[in-house]
């Protein structure tokens, strides 16, 4: 036990260390390029920010979607509608910004429990979407990069990247072995068994409204630079969608980093600065931040308010109400 305690002090410690090193590193280069930044002159466009908002929202609703779809799967009487995924899926993703990645996923298996859906399904389901969302970032992601630093490696870099597709592809196709890693994963955290699995067509099913919100978010990132009136040339729009989904990973990775604050902003500023500069390098993560904090703020508000509305069971029955 005391091993445990002392993996996981020293887990959080590394973390603050990582996330405070780079808010410092930030703000010594905010202070240290003042004049680049201020030269910048912006001016916020409300077309952009409303594109920007929205983006970032769809990409959440994507994956509520794909949520939706693979939660379906599950014999149940207790039919979900997609309101209702929004409500249960974006309120809880509010947690997010407490230190660690498990709050929201606890509070969705309490949740589905009452909705007669084991805890193991609703922890099977989030693993699926988790993984399919890392490997179609990498996807997605790292050739387009990797292209912009050296043609030659962003082409051999996709040759392999095509390789892990039809790879990945395969896994899914073979859904016997993701049951049996998933299930072994599970009865790690889990003692209960996992007594439902999705069919090999909902797993690839699920993939398209995945790769739809890693595309929406990378494409959130162009707007949030024409909102702050950074034009980006059109050979280099890729780059940023590139640079916004590697860094959302990073962020990501970082368990104890409450929904990523600083590593993501971090990994971004170092993504970018290469080719923008140090000024709008340092301006764009920020701006991005922002945004995405509204945008959770926005969405989880209205969650909330679907959640009132699909009220799942009375206190006292137990039994659904239909709004």
């Amino acid at each position: 036990m005391k091993k445990k305690n002392g993996y996981h002090f020293f887990l959080r410690t590394l973390v603050l260390l990582v996330v405070a090193g780079t808010l410092f590193y930030i703000v010594k280069e905010l202070r240290a390029n003042f004049g680049a930044v201020y030269s910048a002159h912006l001016r916020f466009h409300v077309g952009g920010v409303l594109c920007g908002i929205l983006f970032i929202m769809g990409s959440y609703l994507a994956t509520t979607y794909a949520w939706l779809l693979a939660i379906k799967t599950y014999p149940s009487e207790n039919k979900i509608e997609f309101g209702e995924s929004v409500a249960i899926v974006n309120s809880t993703q509010l947690s997010k910004y407490l230190p660690g990645k498990i709050w929201s996923y606890a509070l969705q298996m309490v949740i589905m429990e009452k909705k007669g859906i084991p805890k193991s399904f609703v922890l099977y389901i989030n693993a699926i979407i988790i993984v399919s969302s890392l490997v179609t970032n990498i996807l997605i992601a790292t050739p387009v990069f990797l292209f912009y630093h050296n043609p030659f490696w962003g082409i051999a870099i996709a040759l392999i990247v095509c390789s892990g597709a039809v790879a990945y592809t395969g896994f899914l196709i073979a859904e016997k072995r993701v049951t049996k890693v998933l299930s072994w994963v599970l009865g790690r955290f889990n003692k209960t068994l996992l007594v439902h699995s999705m069919k090999r067509s909902d797993l690839i099913a699920i993939q398209v409204p995945i790769i739809c919100s890693n595309l929406l978010f990378g494409f959130s990132g162009i707007a949030l630079c024409h909102s702050i009136g950074f034009a980006i040339s059109p050979g280099k729009t890729a780059l940023v969608c590139s640079s916004m989904l590697l860094a959302d990973l990073v962020g990501f990775v970082m368990v104890f980093s409450p929904g990523g604050l600083g590593v993501r902003e971090g990994a971004l500023f170092f993504l970018l600065n290469p080719f923008f500069g140090t000024g709008m390098s340092l301006i764009i993560p920020l701006v991005m931040r922002f945004f995405s904090m509204i945008s959770d703020m926005v969405l989880g508000v209205i969650a909330f308010c679907l959640y009132r509305k699909y009220s799942a069971f009375s206190k006292k029955t137990g039994v659904r109400i239909k709004p």
